[in-house]
């Protein structure tokens, strides 16, 4: 049989469909603080429950980010016909792209909950052979990597690329602030990372008051 326009416009068509559904916006899951005893989430996706893991310390998986731009977290996902209050709701921007979903669990008057916070995941904001600090605490930071030595302000993000030319990094990291009004290095460690890798560094006041780094290393 002929190729026809008509067969041709059909199977464009269905590769642009293809293609659409291949570079859908994909959100991944981080938590900053936990609340006890809850270790994951659930969301309806196509008729189907998705178990998303909350943890401190690795990302979860990529998830498709649905075309509502809006998606309810549970405890336990409802049932058919079930009508229930979702634990969390994300809202994503219609622009977002690909994100991480920073979770953080506070007290409310209703009892522990979780707040979120949208981070641009795009390769563009966040490539590979780079670390993305993120600073919690009310002081800024003096960070040292390698030979390199960056500011982050209070409650402030930034991104550094630490490879370079196809070189791997391998070098001395110090992280230094000004704690009780005096100047001190907090924690110092050797990285590694890879040009295919990067790192998700989040630098936070744990319980007794001690500021802390927590890294997460990614392919």
């Amino acid at each position: 049989m002929p190729f026809s326009f008509h067969t041709f416009a059909v199977c464009c068509v269905a590769l642009s469909s293809l293609c659409s559904s291949a570079l859908a916006d994909t959100f991944r899951v981080v938590s900053l603080s936990q609340i006890p005893g809850l270790t994951s989430l659930e969301f309806i996706h196509e008729g189907k429950v998705e178990t998303v893991p909350v943890s401190l310390s690795s990302f979860s998986q990529p998830y498709p980010i649905p075309a509502t731009r809006e998606l309810a977290l549970y405890a336990q996902a409802p049932s058919p016909n079930e009508e229930k209050t979702p634990n969390l709701v994300l809202q994503f921007s219609e622009n977002s792209g690909d994100v991480i979903v920073l979770l953080k669990a506070t007290n409310t008057a209703n009892g522990p909950a979780y707040r979120y916070e949208l981070l641009d995941d795009s390769t563009r904001a966040f490539p590979a052979g780079s670390v993305y600090i993120c600073n919690y605490l009310q002081e800024p930071v003096i960070i040292r990597l390698g030979p390199k030595q960056v500011l982050v302000e209070s409650n402030d993000r930034s991104v550094v690329p630490l490879t370079r030319k196809e070189q791997p990094f391998n070098d001395g990291v110090a992280f230094a602030a000004e704690i009780n009004g005096h100047g001190r290095v907090f924690s110092t460690s050797s990285w590694y990372l890879s040009p295919s890798m990067k790192i998700f560094c989040i630098i936070f006041q744990d319980q007794h008051g001690n500021p802390q780094i927590r890294r997460i290393r990614l392919t």
